[in-house]
């Protein structure tokens, strides 16, 4: 997908006319005195710029010579030939030490500007009776944070919205406890663009 080039092309697009009544083309017919649906510079260049965003979205560069660059614009802003989401999970399962803390994180690359929903999760082995405390995080930013006391599961949730490029979601559990249980601690995203 390339702009028109030739010596008769103007380097910026030209203020389109007033809008009329939406239509479909015709071919004309002769004998009931139809005429044939002329194809104006308004039209054209509507239908340019539209390609030419889905290229920009998707981060390709116009050429003449690539007769694909739309299918692969759209590849890029929708992954897998048009999945709206991604997602992923991890789970690990261990010991804090006395008073101890452990962070995990998730880390994808959102293809465009969209909505990311965490969940973060600790199910510890028995009852917890020492403050503990969960939050999560998208690229370093802290979204929500609980402590609890005497539970044997905790869960946090938030959603942010992010921009295309690299994301980084984490969650973070933290005990005052000297003894505290064997915890399995979850962290899950989606991302849905906007």
């Amino acid at each position: 997908m390339y702009l028109i080039d030739n010596s008769t092309a103007v380097a910026t697009m030209p203020t389109p006319g007033a809008a009329g009544t939406g239509g479909w083309f015709t071919s004309g017919d002769a004998a009931s005195g139809e005429a044939a649906t002329i194809v104006d510079a308004d039209w054209l260049n509507m239908l340019q710029a539209e390609l030419a965003a889905i290229l920009t979205a998707g981060g390709i560069t116009p050429s003449k010579a690539t007769q694909n660059q739309v299918l692969a614009a759209l590849k890029k802003v929708f992954p897998a030939y048009g999945a709206v989401s991604l997602g992923a999970w991890t789970e690990q399962y261990y010991t804090l030490a006395s008073g101890g803390s452990k962070s995990i994180s998730l880390s994808f690359t959102a293809p465009c500007a969209g909505y990311v929903i965490v969940v973060g999760s600790a199910n510890f082995s028995a009852q917890n009776t020492s403050n503990s405390q969960l939050s999560i995080g998208v690229n370093g930013t802290t979204l929500s944070a609980d402590n609890v006391s005497g539970s044997t599961s905790m869960t946090n949730h938030s959603c942010v919205a992010v921009a295309a490029g690299a994301v980084t979601v984490s969650s973070y559990l933290g005990t005052s406890s000297t003894s505290p249980p064997t915890v399995g601690h979850t962290l899950s995203y989606l991302f849905v663009p906007s």
